[in-house]
C-alpha cells in the first residue's frame, strides 16, 4: 500500500502512484502542473475512451494542451466537463472525499491461549496477523 500526500484528492492519488509499492510521496500543486503536462489527457480520472476521442479530435492530446486552453473555450466545447478538465489539468480539484462511516476497529488474536506462549510468538506469526488486519482494512 502506498501513501500520497497533497492538497487535494486528485493530486494525492497521483502522489500515491509515484512510489509504489509501499511508498510515500508528497506532491505540491506547482510540481503537479509540470509533472502532468506531458501526460496524455486520458490520465485524468473520468476521461474514458469516448471523452479522450472527443478531446483528440479537438487537438487536445496531452494535459499541457488543456493547460494552455482557455477555460471559457473548454466550457463552450464540453460544458461543465470542460471546466473540470481545465481545473484538473492545473492540479485544482474541489471534489471532497468523505468517508461513509467511521473506520471500524479490528482485532486479530493469535491461535493460542493467553499464556506465556504469546510472548514467544515468532516474527512470522505477528507479520501474518498484521497482513490479515491490513487486508481486511483495505477491503473496508
Amino acid at each position: 500500500m502506498s501513501v500520497g500526500l497533497s492538497c487535494n484528492k486528485f493530486l494525492a492519488k497521483i502522489a500515491s502512484d509515484l512510489d509504489k509499492p509501499r511508498g510515500f510521496a508528497a506532491l505540491d500543486q506547482d510540481e503537479a502542473r509540470e509533472m502532468l503536462a506531458g501526460r496524455p489527457v486520458g490520465f485524468i480520472y473520468g476521461v474514458g475512451p469516448a471523452t479522450q476521442e472527443k478531446l483528440l479530435q479537438r487537438g487536445f492530446r496531452t494535459i499541457a494542451d488543456l493547460q494552455r486552453a482557455d477555460e471559457v473555450e473548454l466550457m463552450k466545447q464540453f460544458g461543465t466537463e470542460g471546466r473540470r478538465l481545465w481545473r484538473l489539468a492545473r492540479g485544482i480539484d474541489d471534489d471532497w472525499w468523505w468517508p461513509i462511516a467511521a473506520p471500524r476497529r479490528f482485532r486479530m488474536r493469535p491461535p493460542l491461549k493467553k499464556t506465556s506462549r504469546i510472548l514467544r510468538l515468532s516474527k512470522r506469526v505477528l507479520w501474518r496477523l498484521s497482513e490479515k488486519v491490513s487486508s481486511r482494512l483495505k477491503k473496508q
